[in-house]
């Protein structure tokens, strides 16, 4: 393999699609497939489906020889020998282990030291997750799936990616720091474990899970005696600060020291390098006047309390000014540089000028620790065990640093919003996570701390971190006194849960914004959530497991009493109830056309854009699909400009998935893909892809792009699997373009699998899979013609049961394959067929194409066939061009 056909197929391997992988090779979606044919060839595979199936096992393999995902410290590890063994021996026999002690005793050092010498023996190498940063256990899933690799989606949680990314692993998880999220981390620990087979866990804390399955390894001191591994650690950091080797005698002195500290490993340190400075004697005066806890109280309290002291001893050492940023810079969670230590901790006593020679000297006292991105920036962090210390020791004088770290959060966030370059900002997120927790621990939160929550919410929005952007827009108004602001954050919060497609969760925050919105005196404010909750109930019905509809109308109603004269209000009043069912002919379209009226009038986009939809309905239970994709077109067109909005993401959603549904009953393939891809290339879908997938596979299916369809399809089923194989009938027209797809293609036994799928989701048996659906009747013609048996077509399409707006989406397109297969089976009824698919199938370029076919085979027109064959060619569908000429050599 090339090089680039070695990326290409790893990139096949996470169930890419060829659009997809041409993004990230900034490559054309053509080149992606002459290498997956050209991959195919010299592999031996005969199928796209066996191409990414050996993709996802080569993608293993090399995560497999790949180094472990594990952080090499910077200075060496020193004795621990029999800790090593021991706890590798452990890992052998168990599935879990806690490496369990005090701060600074040397925990995670340990355990990585442990998981490298096992690094070989997991065919699947080593995972470490570092905790720290997680300040809410409702974080915890996501932090880890995420650190892991396998990011959560819409229908598959943390959890679910977590289990489906790992069970088919023989991996080694190390979950360092875990004492502050005890609880949360045995919750996930059970699941992973019962779940996955091939897993093991290390986790560090300072406390027990508690688990039944869970063997403790308790850490102890480091051994103690002039050979023993604290005096070797303490000699070995204290020679590399500048310390002459020391003499046996020293040795003993040195002994005493480690004693004192009890063999802490992170204490020893901290000891060692003042070794040069002060020497064994000052030393010894240092640790005699912080006092020491060898006399009394239980020995893991006299070992916390030794780090502290030690800790306490160091701090003694610096100028006044070092130890008070030391003391603020634990409000800092993530590696950060000079210029925001500087923002953070630079305020009396201590100066700016200062800052680079403080921070220096804190490195060289081993309480700040250094590393280099990936880019080669030197950034700064606490160990925890000193962050914690620091948090302890802050007087008031240094409280300030908590506003100056919100404030500087702040000032980065809504940098970002701004659309300014960020340096890191990903090391940004951890640290507004800490400064938004605290805050809402106060009775009397920081003013900025609502601004953070509302700017972060939609910078996460833009990331398309759609569940964690709802969280801090609801965290946003709990974080502000002020009801008005909170009903505009609710509202947004409403907005991103919308496209989430999570219906009952969206209309949980609307009628909160309209609950907030009364108590502030704000009627119109409330009027007009509670007619967005109206609106959502009628145009999204499918986002609800059993939608109150009646409930609609309760809302509209409270709205006109909230808002009689409003003149907004009206006009949002009138767009709902636009999009209401109930209605005959007339009456609806009038409905929709006084609505459309009306929000013109307005000047609203997003009033538009609702009866814009509505409008579109009405054409397409006319008949008239094509009049309906001029109209989504133009709603999409109005709606673009906007992406990046939280109130419009759902319009732009839903505008390119009915724009991609009318190109395909409107006979325009190449447009149905465009529209498809343009949703999946939406931002703020940028992590949850799989909203999206399903608009990419009917076009594709139609058009002949096998390939396409069977990768999207298998992540399809992957996604509906994971999220427990629910019934939902609105998501039906994806499998049966993959079992169009499949028919096409000759695969008799895939086509009858995914017909299965089909009829689970739409909730229905086996043999009733495509029947009633619109669709399903016109792909069973479809590959019926293809198997050359017309009959078995016609009698598809002319069936009694079709209902729904497929039925008339699908019109053009039944019309005319009614009209070949009834030419093909010399049925009697094939002349008034061909009439009148000639005059269905107006503006509709396959369906036309398809009647003009069916005409040539009547005449066995040679010549017309050929024209026809370029016009599916042109149309987009390279199948039916195929299928044509084949005709064609046949007459």
């Amino acid at each position: 393999m090339t090089p680039r056909e070695r990326a290409v197929l790893e990139l096949l391997g996470e169930h890419l699609t060829h659009q997809e992988i041409g993004q990230k090779l900034f490559i054309s979606p053509r080149t992606v497939e002459s290498h997956v044919a050209s991959l195919r060839r010299k592999l031996g595979v005969p199928n796209h489906r066996g191409l990414v199936r050996f993709a996802s096992a080569y993608s293993i393999e090399a995560a497999r020889v790949a180094a472990p995902s594990l952080t090499v410290p910077l200075t060496s590890f020193v004795g621990r020998r029999r800790e090593v063994e021991e706890l590798t021996r452990a890992l052998r026999d168990s599935r879990l282990v806690s490496v369990v002690g005090p701060g600074g005793a040397g925990k995670t050092r340990l355990a990585l030291a442990a998981a490298l010498s096992l690094a070989t023996a997991f065919t699947d190498g080593v995972r470490l997750v570092d905790l720290v940063p997680v300040v809410d256990a409702d974080d915890l899933e996501v932090a880890v799936a995420r650190a892991c690799g396998f990011d959560p989606t819409s229908r598959r949680g943390p959890v679910e990616a977590l289990i489906s990314g790992l069970r088919p692993l023989h991996v080694l998880l190390l979950l360092d720091n875990c004492e502050r999220q005890v609880h949360a981390v045995a919750l996930l620990t059970d699941r992973l474990l019962n779940a996955c087979p091939g897993l093991t866990m290390i986790i560090t804390s300072r406390v027990r899970l508690a688990m039944a399955l869970e063997r403790v390894y308790r850490l102890e001191g480091l051994s103690p005696g002039t050979d023993g591994d604290a005096v070797a650690l303490f000699v070995e950091r204290a020679t590399a600060a500048g310390s002459p080797t020391p003499s046996t005698t020293d040795l003993e002195r040195i002994d005493g020291v480690c004693r004192s500290v009890a063999g802490l490993a992170l204490a020893v340190e901290l000891a060692a390098v003042q070794l040069p400075s002060l020497g064994l004697d000052g030393m010894k005066r240092g640790m005699i006047d912080q006092g020491s806890l060898l006399v009394g109280g239980s020995r893991l309290d006299s070992r916390q309390g030794s780090m502290h002291e030690t800790l306490d001893w160091s701090v003694a050492m610096l100028e006044p000014p070092a130890a008070a940023v030391l003391f603020r810079l634990a409000v800092l969670t993530a590696p950060f540089d000079l210029d925001t230590a500087t923002r953070v901790t630079a305020f009396p006593p201590v100066t700016t000028l200062a800052m680079p020679v403080i921070l220096r000297t804190l490195v060289e006292h081993n309480l700040v620790a250094t590393t280099t991105t990936s880019t080669g920036e030197l950034v700064f962090r606490l160990l925890e065990p000193v962050r914690q210390y620091g948090l302890a020791r802050m007087s008031q004088a240094d409280m300030p640093a908590f506003t100056h770290h919100l404030l500087w959060c702040l000032a980065m966030v809504e940098s970002a919003v701004a659309g300014d370059e960020i340096q890191g900002m990903d090391r940004v997120v951890d640290d507004v996570r800490f400064a938004l927790a605290r805050e809402v621990g106060q009775d009397l939160p920081h003013p900025a701390a609502h601004a953070l929550a509302r700017a972060f919410g939609l910078v996460l929005f833009r990331w398309g971190r759609l569940r964690e952007a709802q969280q801090r827009m609801e965290q946003a108004a709990d974080l502000t006194a002020d009801d008005r602001e909170a009903v505009t954050d609710l509202a947004t919060a409403a907005a991103v849960a919308k496209c989430r497609v999570l219906g009952s969760e969206a209309l949980r925050l609307e009628l909160d914004a309209a609950a907030r919105a009364r108590a502030a005196g704000a009627n119109v404010a409330a009027a007009l959530a509670l007619v967005r909750a109206a609106e959502l109930l009628h145009r999204f019905p499918g986002m609800f497991a059993a939608p109150d509809i009646g409930a609609a109308a309760s809302f509209l109603e409270q709205a006109h009493e909230l808002a009689p004269d409003d003149h907004h209000v009206q006009v949002a009043a009138t767009v709902a109830a636009a999009n209401a069912r109930p209605g005959q002919g007339a009456e609806r379209r009038d409905r929709a056309v006084d609505a459309l009226d009306a929000a013109r009038d307005l000047n609203d986009g997003l009033l538009v854009s609702a009866a814009l939809d509505a409008a579109c309905n009405e054409r397409i239970h006319e008949g008239d699909v094509v009049a309906a994709y001029r109209l989504a077109v133009q709603r999409v067109e109005r709606l673009m400009a906007r992406p990046d909005q939280p109130n419009a993401g759902l319009e732009i959603k839903d505008a390119l998935h009915v724009a991609a549904f009318c190109a395909l009953g409107a006979g325009d393939l190449n447009g149905a893909r465009a529209m498809a891809e343009r949703q999946h290339e939406l931002p703020f879908l940028v992590e949850q892809r799989d909203l999206a997938d399903e608009e990419l596979l009917a076009p594709a299916a139609l058009a002949g792009d096998w390939e396409l369809v069977l990768g999207v399809g298998q992540r399809f089923l992957e996604d509906w699997t994971e999220a427990g194989r629910p019934k939902a009938p609105g998501r039906g027209l994806a499998p049966a373009a993959v079992a169009l797809a499949h028919g096409l293609r000759g695969d008799v036994a895939e086509r009858a699998a995914w017909l299965r799928v089909l009829a689970e989701i739409r909730g229905v048996s086996a043999g009733e899979a495509t029947r009633g659906s619109g669709y399903g009747e016109v792909f069973d013609a479809l590959v019926f013609l293809e198997q050359d048996q017309p009959v078995l077509a016609l009698e598809s399409l002319t069936s009694k049961d079709r209902s729904g707006m497929f039925g008339f989406v699908f019109r053009q397109w039944s019309a005319a394959l009614s009209a070949e297969a009834a030419v093909l089976a010399r049925h009697e009824d094939a002349a008034p067929l061909l009439c009148t698919a000639t005059q269905v199938s107006v503006d509709n370029p396959v369906a036309m194409a398809i009647t003009r076919r069916a005409e040539a085979l009547v005449a066995r027109d040679r010549v017309g066939m050929q024209q026809v064959a370029d016009d599916f060619l042109r149309a987009g569908s390279p199948y039916q061009q195929r299928r044509t000429l084949t005709m064609a050599e046949s007459m």
